[in-house]
């Protein structure tokens, strides 16, 4: 029996059907295989919508593997995730919302999803809304009415995320500065408040002068905190902080010297309160000042106060001084006859000071002590002595000098004197 082609038993009509329906399937085959080229894919080839279901996994690391991989496709995944979005439980969108914080400023344009999500009535969910908001950051602006009304009907966890956003968000939330300020006095939303408000902009600035003036400790030790966050040379500000030297809390005097320092330059115009205020009693403070100073000695248009603050009444702030001094190499050798100076200083804490910064100088300095060796002074040959002896084998052209001191008539040189010799000798 002859084989039949089952092609020739079709009418005409039937072949122009067929052919039609061929012609569909393969025009969708073509679209289809193209719309999966174009969807991006991440640097293993897998493309997002695979990662996209793999956040329903009930397993942490898969789900953790996913967003990672989602974050690195970055903003071309986006509109797969809004797609994706409507698709998804509540569950999912939580997921969702950490892919978009991951992806960061380049997920802008999920913003009016984001924006809408805030009205959700699961508080979860503003919070995650809330978190990715603050991953986007400026562009996330049009969300900051709804993110400021929410201030006051959140719980805690959830107003840390809106904090976040707003202090990501930055000077275009200035709408929001008097809620951010009233989280200040919260103490588990106070560090965020602060954070915020730093990043907010020059209308901040202003708010922070009315609490620097203000008897409540509170508000001006966050007032400083809030400006050490962000910058300002504003003269008001920087005169407001010094005042601020006279708290009786040295949290407040520490963030103060913080926020001056901030300022750069700006600080040059309250150097001599910075230098006056090495006098506190407080180690801490005088940290703070001495990192400051030290900072700032940097600038040229610094140097020539804080060498003459070596001369300064109370001797706290010359020992002060002279620890930022040691800081600078540059600062340290101009100072180096001020330093031999104070070698005879009338403290003893000023002379100690001053012999660490002059043994800091190194071999450049062994001449000019030697010359001290031979001085009618008791403590310029004490602090000579001592120099020579924390350079160790490098002095070794002191050691006739330092052999005649052996017999001086003052104790305390003739045991330094032993005490260098030993350190140059077995060193």
């Amino acid at each position: 029996m002859n084989s039949i082609n089952p092609f020739k038993r079709l009418s005409k009509f039937g072949m122009v059907k067929l052919t039609s329906f061929l012609s569909v399937v393969l025009c969708v085959l073509f679209l289809a295989g193209g719309c999966v080229k174009d969807e991006p894919h991440s640097s293993a080839r897998i493309p997002i919508r695979t990662y996209l279901k793999r956040l329903k996994s009930d397993q942490d690391d898969t789900v953790d593997r996913a967003l990672q991989a989602i974050a690195e496709i970055g903003g071309p995944g986006v509109p797969y995730i809004i797609e994706a979005w409507e698709k998804s439980d509540t569950e999912t969108r939580y997921k969702l919302c950490k892919a978009l914080y991951l992806i960061g400023p380049a997920a802008k344009e999920a913003v009016p999803l984001l924006s809408k999500a805030l009205d959700d009535l699961d508080e979860k969910m503003i919070s995650h809304a809330a978190e990715a908001l603050s991953g986007i950051g400026p562009a996330s602006s049009p969300a900051v009415p709804r993110l400021t009304a929410l201030m006051r009907a959140s719980d805690t966890s959830t107003q840390v995320n809106i904090l976040r956003a707003l202090g990501r968000i930055g000077p275009d939330a200035a709408p929001a500065i008097s809620v951010v300020m009233e989280a200040v006095d919260r103490e588990r939303t106070r560090e965020f408040a602060i954070q915020a408000l730093s990043n907010m902009g020059p209308q901040v600035t202003e708010k922070m002068k009315e609490w620097l003036r203000s008897p409540n400790p509170t508000h001006m030790l966050a007032a400083c905190e809030v400006l050490g966050g962000g910058k300002s040379d504003d003269p008001t500000i920087l005169t407001l902080l010094t005042q601020a030297f006279e708290e009786k809390d040295p949290q407040i005097r520490i963030a103060a010297v913080r926020a001056i320092s901030n300022s750069g330059a700006g600080a040059l115009q309250v150097i001599d309160k910075l230098i006056d205020a090495l006098s506190d009693k407080n180690d801490e403070v005088r940290r703070a000042l001495i990192i400051t100073l030290a900072e700032l000695s940097l600038n040229e248009k610094a140097q020539p106060a804080l060498i003459n603050a070596t001369s300064h009444r109370n001797a706290r702030v010359r020992e002060g001084i002279i620890q930022v001094i040691s800081r600078s190499a540059s600062l340290r050798d101009s100072a180096i006859p001020k330093l031999i100076f104070i070698l005879a200083d009338s403290d003893v804490y000023v002379r100690l000071a001053a012999i660490n910064a002059l043994t800091s100088c190194g071999e450049m300095i062994i001449p000019q002590m030697i010359q001290q060796l031979r001085s009618a002074e008791v403590t310029r040959r004490f602090g000579g002595a001592r120099v020579l002896g924390n350079l160790g084998a490098a002095a070794r052209k002191a050691l006739p000098e330092l052999r005649k001191l052996q017999s001086d008539r003052d104790s305390l040189v003739r045991e330094e004197a032993n005490k260098a010799i030993t350190k140059i000798t077995e060193s």
